[in-house]
């Protein structure tokens, strides 16, 4: 079976939206590997690296934090260690968003436990 071509186009924040929409009521998280392919296949496109990730993600973040809702890319983790992102640290400004990365890897998780269970309990609309 032919692989699909590597996407140069920006992914489509509604797919991404409502792939983690999904996933954060399922109460799970995903790997941005399992985020890749879940797109992929909803789309067509191959999304490989996480790198590919960071700007999408953010950007949905931000326009969440303007509703005053928490970021949802907190489902989004890396395989290794079980969280999301540099990127994620700091998104959405300051006053509201996700706080700078703590330097302790305990505080870290706590962190990302708390907005993880905002994000679960959050009754999430219907598109961005």
């Amino acid at each position: 079976m032919a692989k699909a071509p590597v996407s140069t186009r920006p992914p489509d924040l509604a797919i991404l939206y409502d792939i983690l929409v999904h996933t954060a009521e399922r109460r799970t998280t995903m790997t941005y590997s399992d985020l890749s392919q879940i797109y992929s296949r909803e789309t067509g496109g191959d999304w490989r690296s996480p790198r590919t990730w960071g700007d999408p993600l953010g950007q949905i973040n931000i326009r969440l934090n303007e509703r005053n809702l928490p970021a949802i890319s907190a489902v989004v983790v890396h395989a290794t260690d079980g969280l999301p992102g540099d990127g994620f640290w700091g998104c959405c400004g300051r006053g509201g968003g996700v706080p700078e990365k703590p330097d302790s890897p305990a505080e870290a998780n706590r962190l990302w436990r708390e907005i993880l269970d905002r994000v679960y309990a959050t009754n999430w609309p219907f598109g961005l």
